[in-house]
């Protein structure tokens, strides 16, 4: 039994990591281009990651559903296939989420494809939402405050993770005048974004360790400063970008675009080391589960 329910824990852990990744590519693909000056070539860029990404985002909030009734019925892999497991899970807060999250990424889907802007709004705020049914933003009191920072970290890091494969697009295809005017749009907001993420995540950590003890001394607490650590590296590299490279761009160098491109691919390593940070949170109860009676139901989103 132990090491059928690992294994359904290790599958419904992959498939969490993978939902991360793709819900926020796709919804910060859409935030991007709602929110950003770009020229057609770019938009194009944000909607040609986030058709496919918007569509896999789909599939992995259904199979969330699966693994997680899988792994609270504990059986082998014909469990899977089970009306009883998908019944049972359907019920929980994960067939919430899923409720939700499935039909913003078709929203999605149709947003990229057309470049609705009603659509890339609608769908995002969608997913993000979706993320708030379950898990700790669901369970935690105050539930109003930790729903909150949860969404704004959300919506931060989608932004963030979503400009990404555009901007590295436009350093190889732009010239330097239209890299440099996109670039100045971005940084601006990315401080606000970034800026969000910080607070939301003192907030939610704070709400999570209960104690400051319990940083040091929790596997939580553990956890936690690794992924923060990571957090730290990708901040000092976005520093880089804005105060090193950026105004190399502006002054008309081709070698600060090079260099851009090379810092964007190992920001891209970086958030997928920080996604799985994140999942392995999910994988350990916070602190202050400790100390209060919450009942589980086979998966959460823990963004922090």
């Amino acid at each position: 039994m132990d090491s059928e329910l690992s294994y359904w824990a290790v599958l419904a852990a992959a498939n969490r990591w993978a939902l991360y990744a793709l819900m926020l590519i796709t919804s910060g693909s859409a935030l991007f281009a709602v929110l950003t000056p770009l020229p057609q070539r770019l938009r194009d860029a944000a909607s040609a990651v986030g058709q496919p990404t918007s569509l896999l985002a789909a599939f992995s909030f259904l199979a969330s559903v699966g693994l997680g009734g899988s792994e609270m019925m504990a059986g082998g892999p014909e469990t899977l296939w089970s009306p009883d497991t998908w019944s049972l899970a359907a019920s929980t807060s994960l067939g919430h989420s899923a409720a939700l999250g499935v039909p913003a990424m078709f929203i999605l889907w149709g947003g990229h494809r057309w470049q609705l802007r009603p659509l890339w709004l609608f769908g995002a705020l969608g997913g993000i939402a979706s993320f708030l049914l379950t898990g700790h933003a669901a369970t935690t009191t105050p539930t109003w405050l930790a729903a909150t920072a949860v969404a704004v970290h959300l919506a931060g890091a989608a932004y963030w993770i979503g400009a990404l494969y555009p901007l590295h697009k436009g350093l190889r295809d732009l010239d330097l005048v239209s890299n440099a005017s996109v670039i100045a749009a971005f940084s601006y907001r990315a401080v606000v974004f970034v800026s969000a993420i910080v607070v939301s995540g003192v907030v939610i950590s704070w709400i999570q360790l209960a104690t400051p003890q319990a940083l040091t001394s929790t596997a939580y607490g553990y956890r936690l400063i690794a992924k923060v650590g990571l957090f730290a590296l990708l901040i000092a590299l976005a520093a880089y970008n804005k105060l090193v490279l950026t105004p190399r761009i502006e002054l008309g160098a081709q070698d600060g675009a090079r260099a851009l491109r090379q810092v964007i691919r190992i920001e891209y390593a970086l958030i997928v080391l920080i996604l799985g940070a994140a999942v392995s949170l999910t994988l350990v109860e916070p602190p202050r589960a400790l100390t209060h009676v919450l009942s589980t139901d086979g998966g959460s989103y823990e963004l922090l």
